[in-house]
């Protein structure tokens, strides 16, 4: 049993249970101001925020922009320190001390797009009627630009506010909890949403007034058994894709050459290298023209209409750009993620090679080819998965809560796999730490013993 005996572990899982207990108690409490008409995510965009934001978007509550600005923010950290600005180079090659600060730098740019995440969620659910606004005056306002300029700062603050505790609390989910804490607050805001899922679509397939209403409720669970068996099908197919690697042989110099295959170690790589990195990168550029609509909403009222058109997940334009910024984020954060030249590089100080393929600028080449042939399938194929949903809404006419979300499916596969695996290591750790106290406390009893026989043996001839 793992946790049997293993108080780290136990102590680790209630600190998560503790943390997502109050996240998602601030998710279920609305931001003062706001007046929520409806609770439906009319938007596929709307939608994906709220999928990324761990749900706050559902109630417009404190956590509605969630963690996406910080992701946004760290991602292209990444990128400009990937040989592109010298500074952030040189930070990230210096160890603790260079991560540390490129650390204070993604949370200064995470203010920023915090700010452009929260004045395109507000143009989003306000334009699909979700939301009013009511003055300090008690005022009902139908438009953000409406409000006065003070309320307008407050509430920008405050979904600024809910951007800063997120981050807080994932922290501590990363450091005294299970798992990657971003993943994990992301996790609970998908578990949390999918029986009211259920039920809606459950609903949704009884309303059929085309069917004998005899039969209406027989069709309807009938309907509903096979839209389950599809949901874990592609359950199953993502948790596939998930564990497929291309595993690299790799040969140490001076040892010969190992046939056996069991012997040989191997340079494993994901089918999709990026995970699900691109689709939120891509979801936060998609939000940006809104934001730049309801900021230009006053002065140029005719942009807002051409954003919702054509700029969308619910129009054809805009899914189309959608899937080409997810695939071409998977080809360029996937280099990111696997930084080629340093592995090659650490290849040849270890005096390890690739079989046929000669150490340095070869093998630099031949696993960027690696990486970009994988990409031409797992690209594609996140792309598929996170544009399908929308897809499905936009030519079916079907209710967002019922389509298939493989993003959020992605999501919820690798935060299960992070943790069982920080489960496991807890486990392991905690074993290793009381073998070390039995060890210990096993010295120095003999040690005791030894020192009481000596001065037994020395009283002995001394008397």
């Amino acid at each position: 049993m793992i946790f049997k005996g293993n108080r780290d572990t136990w102590i680790a899982v209630f600190s998560t249970l503790f943390i997502l207990c109050i996240f998602q108690i601030g998710i279920c409490v609305t931001v003062p101001g706001i007046v929520l008409n409806k609770t439906e995510q009319t938007s596929s965009l709307s939608q994906l925020l709220n999928l990324l934001g761990g749900g706050g978007l559902r109630k417009v509550s404190l956590f509605t922009t969630g963690i996406s600005p910080y992701i946004t923010a760290q991602i292209i950290i990444q990128m400009l320190s990937n040989d592109v600005i010298k500074h952030l180079s040189e930070l990230r090659k210096s160890g603790e001390r260079g991560r540390i600060k490129m650390e204070l730098y993604t949370r200064l740019l995470t203010f920023p797009f915090a700010i452009m995440t929260s004045l395109g969620t507000i143009s989003l659910v306000s334009g699909s009627g979700i939301i009013t606004f009511k003055t300090f005056s008690g005022e009902i306002k139908n438009t953000f630009s409406a409000l006065p300029l003070g309320e307008r700062t407050l509430l920008i603050l405050m979904f600024i506010a809910g951007t800063y505790i997120s981050l807080f609390l994932a922290d501590i989910i990363s450091k005294k909890g299970l798992g990657n804490g971003i993943t994990i607050l992301i996790m609970s805001g998908i578990v949390a949403s999918l029986p009211e899922n259920f039920i809606s679509t459950y609903n949704y397939l009884a309303s059929d007034k085309t069917v004998n209403p005899e039969h209406q409720q027989f069709i309807a669970i009938f309907k509903f058994i096979i839209y389950l068996f599809f949901y874990f099908l592609i359950l199953l197919l993502i948790v596939f894709i998930n564990g497929s690697v291309r595993k690299i042989p790799l040969q140490q110099t001076g040892q010969g050459l190992i046939t056996d295959r069991k012997k040989i170690s191997y340079l494993p790589i994901k089918l999709m290298p990026a995970g699900i990195i691109p689709v939120i990168f891509a979801g936060s550029i998609m939000v940006f023209p809104s934001a730049i609509g309801e900021l230009l909403k006053n002065k140029n009222p005719a942009i807002s209409p051409f954003v919702h058109e054509y700029l969308s997940l619910n129009s054809g334009v805009g899914l189309t750009i959608y899937s080409f910024l997810i695939i071409a984020f998977s080809f360029l954060y996937s280099h990111i993620q696997i930084n080629v030249e340093e592995l090659a590089r650490g290849f040849g100080k270890m005096g390890r090679f690739i079989p046929g393929v000669r150490s340095g600028q070869s093998t630099y080449n031949y696993l960027k080819s690696v990486i970009n042939r994988i990409n031409c399938f797992g690209a594609p194929f996140l792309a598929i998965v996170a544009v399908f949903p929308s897809f499905l809404n936009m030519t079916a006419g079907l209710p967002n809560s019922m389509s298939l979300g493989g993003t959020g499916i992605i999501i919820l596969v690798s935060g299960a796999i992070q943790i069982m695996e920080s489960i496991k290591s807890n486990s392991i750790a905690s074993k290793y730490k009381s073998k070390n106290i039995l060890l210990d406390s096993q010295i120095k009893q003999n040690t005791l013993s030894e020192s009481s026989s000596d001065n037994n043996a020395k009283s002995f001839y001394l008397w």
